[in-house]
């Protein structure tokens, strides 16, 4: 269950910190960021309207209180990420939580082959 939260905040802050365009990064405002994110979720976990709500506005918490943490130890920030998990927890049935997972588990797979094919 720890492994699924940690994994469901990287995707989380993967997808807050995606690039834009041609390798520029365009400068999110947080409810943006937050909506993009919602978005994502939505689509991929087919959340329910009132499962969107609550995820929208936890998400809108995290990446508000991530950029006040900005400049903060990395303790902080980590905090804020697990209150955030337990916030999606909550929200998310255990078939989304699992379906989240599977995604994450994906992603750091690409991850991985992208960065062996860059070399490092």
């Amino acid at each position: 269950m720890r492994t699924l939260f940690f994994t469901l905040s990287l995707m989380i802050a993967g997808m807050a910190t995606a690039q834009h365009g041609h390798g520029e990064r365009k400068k999110l405002s947080p409810q943006e960021k937050a909506e993009k994110m919602t978005v994502k979720m939505k689509k991929e976990l087919n959340l329910s309207p009132e499962q969107e709500s609550k995820v929208r506005q936890a998400n809108l918490e995290f990446v508000t209180k991530n950029q006040e943490l900005k400049d903060q130890s990395r303790d902080a920030k980590l905090q804020n990420r697990s209150q955030h998990q337990e916030t999606l927890k909550s929200i998310l049935t255990p078939e989304q939580q699992t379906k989240a997972q599977e995604l994450m588990d994906e992603r750091k797979e690409k991850a991985q082959a992208r960065r062996q094919k860059r070399g490092k």
